[in-house]
């Protein structure tokens, strides 16, 4: 038993369930199997009483020319208050440039930037996600009854909303398959 609690449908965590649906997570099946696999253990499949998000339908390459995605942001006084950022999405190639001292001088990024991650920001710097804000939705608003397609989660980034500093997400997408096997489970 895990013993988490998440809030759905709310922007403030001090008001747990005033606008939002809370629950306790009990279990987050497939974390095990996932860690095995080497997914990022930010990500944790479980099943609702009510849909909260929808997976994307699409792969990355069709992401880059939609509308910028929307995540959390992170402000000086760590707010209460869920925030939230307009970012870009950008090819992979922007983030291996943007790491390349930490690809080649740490065993974390010793593969690089991989497909299973996205690279979002903005590149002028002063927004971005931050510290408190991994595991967080990097999101799309779609035209279908307030849902958001969450594209990514937030994983790691180098200084917050520096520019030429964009953030890593890992991308859902690669994930599908992994998330309809815990959620529609055979």
């Amino acid at each position: 038993m895990l013993g988490l609690k998440f809030l759905a449908g709310d922007t403030c965590s001090g008001a747990e369930g005033r606008n939002g649906v809370c629950q306790l997570l009990r279990d987050c099946p497939g974390v095990q199997d996932g860690i095995k696999k080497g997914i990022r253990p930010e990500i944790c499949g479980f099943q609702g009483r009510e849909p909260i998000i929808c997976c994307p339908a699409m792969g990355i390459q069709s992401l880059t020319s939609r509308v910028p995605g929307e995540t959390a942001g992170k402000t000086d006084d760590g707010s209460s208050n869920l925030l939230k950022v307009r970012l870009d999405i950008y090819e992979l190639s922007v983030c291996q440039k943007a790491y390349e001292v930490e690809i080649r001088s740490t065993n974390q990024l010793r593969r690089g930037i991989v497909n299973t991650m996205l690279c979002a920001g903005v590149l002028e710097g002063k927004r971005d996600t931050c510290q408190g804000d991994s595991g967080g939705p990097l999101q799309y608003a779609t035209r279908r009854k307030c849902l958001y397609e969450v594209w990514g989660v937030t994983s790691f980034g180098k200084v917050c909303a520096f520019p030429n500093s964009p953030s890593i997400y890992s991308k859902v997408f690669e994930y599908i398959p992994w998330i309809e096997d815990i959620v529609w489970p055979a």
